[in-house]
């Protein structure tokens, strides 16, 4: 779902970018086709990656359920448990993922950071921006 959502707003953010670095590097108007597959490629990387981690540790390292004992009664039965997933490896796979979603907003933190040098006319850049710093907070 993060990939998704986030690789639109990178996607945009980049989007904006690129018509705006032709517009200054010619310094008239030229028109910029951005095809809709240079706008997907980053959210099929994203996603792939993101796709190709949680393969490799369903193949290498499933998650196992453990059901642990809260609370017994005088008679050692168990009255609360709750379950839980683990596994022996999660925090490399659980690591490598954040490396990957951490590093994706860095960068359309940066993409987004580019747009806020952009007069009016595209006004929505600011709302990009304050969209992937939210994200990067919350993250």
């Amino acid at each position: 779902g993060f990939s998704l959502t986030f690789s639109a707003l990178f996607a945009k953010a980049c989007r904006i970018n690129k018509k705006m670095k032709s517009a200054n590097r010619f310094q008239r108007v030229k028109r910029v086709k951005i095809a809709a597959v240079d706008i997907m490629k980053p959210m099929t990387v994203l996603l792939m990656l993101n796709i190709i981690v949680l393969i490799v540790w369903t193949v290498i390292d499933p998650l196992q359920r453990k059901t642990v004992a809260v609370d017994q009664d005088a008679f050692l039965r168990d009255i609360e448990t709750y379950c839980a997933c683990t596994s022996k490896h999660m925090t490399i796979f659980h690591a490598s993922l954040y490396v990957i979603n951490l590093g994706s907003l860095i960068v359309a933190s940066i993409q987004a950071q580019k747009t806020l040098k952009i007069s009016t006319e595209l006004q929505e850049s600011r709302y990009i921006f304050l969209a992937i710093t939210l994200i990067l907070l919350v993250s």
